[in-house]
């Protein structure tokens, strides 16, 4: 059975290939958690752009063209956010998950529910942040 560190380590290796060109990034870089919250992070935002026009009406009734077009704005506006988020997680030591999960919940009221996987990354990576912080790993 492999060891936390193992899982953590082969899960990061995804996240960072996704969303990355992996191959111009040294390996040292690859061991740094804000690089891990930073490629899930723009992973997810990048899965919910090709989704953009699937969300979640709220209610029965029809919206509007005009509507969708708001709806639409506003989950670019927020995707736009979590983008901001993930440039800036690698160098302001203050984010926290519960700052990505201000722009999630913001989706999730707009409709938008993304991929459990790409949620999870996010929420793995952060905790590999806070351990380091703690100076666990």
């Amino acid at each position: 059975m492999k060891s936390d560190a193992a899982l953590a380590t082969q899960r990061v290796k995804c996240i960072v290939a996704a969303w990355t060109d992996s191959e111009n990034i040294p390996m040292n870089a690859l061991r740094d958690p804000r690089l891990w919250c930073a490629s899930a992070i723009g992973a997810l935002a990048d899965h919910i752009k090709t989704l953009d026009f699937y969300f979640v009406p709220d209610g029965a009734h029809r919206m509007t063209p005009a509507e969708v077009t708001e709806r639409k704005s506003r989950i670019r506006q927020t995707l736009e956010q979590c983008e901001q988020l993930a440039r800036e997680v690698l160098t302001n030591d203050a984010l926290t998950y519960q700052h990505f999960r201000v722009k999630l919940d913001r989706l999730h009221s707009l409709g938008v529910w993304p991929l459990m996987r790409y949620v999870s990354d996010v929420a793995w990576a952060f905790r590999w942040l806070e351990l380091q912080r703690a100076g666990r790993i």
